[in-house]
């Protein structure tokens, strides 16, 4: 799932791990990622909300950790941490394990503290990686 201001979906539910299915990840990703888009902003809260709703057993969240509103429709993006933590809480039925993992993030920053919150909630782990080891 990549998400921004907007969310994209590699398909409409868990697919098995498989060589072909990393063939489809990649192409998706490089269909996505290499063209100009209108993604802005940072749309934690419905990513993980759509993650979700195929009820995974665990979810990898890739992110520089903030939470960071449209400029070009503001307030349309939630990004307090609490909110979003309490929602997360509300939509993982499945009780998925939630691993975060941080690029670029400071390891005393909010982001972090945001990330390990996360992860410490929903039984998972976070990796932080700052910016000047990537």
């Amino acid at each position: 799932i990549l998400f921004a201001s907007q969310i994209k979906a590699m398909d409409s539910k868990l697919v098995p791990v498989s060589p072909q299915n990393f063939k489809k990840a990649y192409k998706f990703l490089d269909e996505h990622l290499e063209q100009p888009h209108d993604f802005y902003g940072t749309d934690i809260l419905a990513a993980l909300h759509k993650a979700c709703q195929s009820n995974p057993t665990e979810i990898i969240l890739v992110t520089d950790g903030m939470a960071g509103d449209n400029p070009y429709a503001p307030g349309s993006i939630e990004i307090n941490s609490f909110i979003i933590s309490t929602h997360l809480k509300a939509y993982n039925l499945s009780h998925a394990r939630l691993y975060t993992i941080g690029l670029g993030v400071s390891l005393n920053s909010s982001a972090a503290r945001f990330l390990k919150m996360l992860a410490a909630e929903n039984d998972g782990v976070c990796k932080l990686q700052p910016l000047d080891e990537l």
